[in-house]
């Protein structure tokens, strides 16, 4: 559902206004906010590093975002008529690849989950409050709710994308930012905030897992939309969507595709390190997740000039 927003403003970005290059920075750029999100929460939790709340789930569930964020670059890279001027696999090879690795991936989470998931009393209740939730409230008016919702996240979300294709060429004092980097960092940083604050309020309810889970599983989530692009941009245009991402400016997708990883390596680290070590309250993991990214962002824009 936090991942309704990306998918709006990327289908928008590519099939509407006809840049790939903004609809691929804002599917990497989306999956580097989201660590850097944990940065933010550990701000916010002060209780100790809030990766040490973390059980082993969502290291593994990180572990398979990388993995699909991997799937997600090679395709582009091997898709650039630049370096490979006759494609090296027919293009409809990484669509059905993407969506395989992903349905398998849940597939290997819900098994993961069932494995260890320890059956408590404070689930049960908790599991109970919310039966009684919904009963009351009614289906008829959830869904409306949710309609109503999905409609507004679709309105704002194209509102959102021409809003950035403007920006994106807009001449500042300093330049033009260009679509790649509006895309890693504007649309991604907006289309982001569900995900921050779903990640606040399980901190309040104390449900670490579903802070972590969130996250991660939105980084698996948001590779997909790359697919769902593929299919929706080559029925307009007639061309690879893959490899219109990495022309020109849209280089830059690759690299911000690195740094996901990387960040995402680091998450995974500090949840497998597991210290209690803090510097004014925030967990050594989560200092190295904010400088990289803060590099990283400055390194993208200093490349797109």
């Amino acid at each position: 559902v936090t991942s309704m927003p990306e998918l709006v403003s990327t289908i928008g970005s590519a099939v509407f206004e006809n840049q790939p290059a903004m609809a691929a920075g804002n599917v990497f750029g989306s999956n580097s906010f989201n660590v850097f999100i944990i940065v933010l929460l550990d701000l916010y939790y002060r209780g100790g590093p809030i990766t040490y709340m973390f059980g082993m789930m969502p290291a593994f569930s990180a572990s398979l975002g990388i993995a699909m964020t991997a799937i997600g670059a090679v395709a582009l890279l091997l898709s650039s008529q630049a370096l490979f001027p006759n494609p090296v696999f027919p293009v409809w090879v990484w669509t059905l690849l993407i969506f395989a690795s992903y349905f398998f991936f849940m597939l290997l989470i819900f098994r993961s989950e069932k494995k260890l998931s320890l059956e408590s009393r404070g689930r049960e209740e908790e599991s109970s409050v919310n039966a009684a939730v919904v009963g009351d409230a009614g289906w008829k008016t959830l869904i409306l709710r949710l309609v109503v919702s999905a409609a507004i996240v679709v309105v704002a979300g194209y509102l959102l994308v021409v809003l950035a294709d403007r920006l994106a060429v807009y001449p500042f004092s300093f330049g033009m930012l260009g679509h790649s980097f509006l895309g890693t960092l504007g649309l991604a940083l907006a289309t982001s905030l569900p995900e921050l604050v779903v990640g606040i309020t399980a901190i309040r309810l104390k449900n670490f897992d579903m802070v972590a889970g969130n996250i991660f599983g939105s980084n698996i989530f948001n590779i997909m939309i790359l697919a769902v692009c593929h299919l929706c941009y080559e029925a307009r245009y007639s061309q690879s969507f893959y490899s219109a991402c990495v022309g020109g400016e849209g280089a830059m997708n690759l690299f911000t595709a690195l740094l996901a990883m990387v960040l995402a390596s680091l998450a995974i680290a500090g949840m497998m390190h597991r210290s209690r070590r803090t510097l004014l309250g925030v967990g050594w993991d989560s200092i190295a997740i904010g400088i990289v990214y803060m590099v990283g962002i400055y390194w993208l824009y200093l490349g797109g000039r």
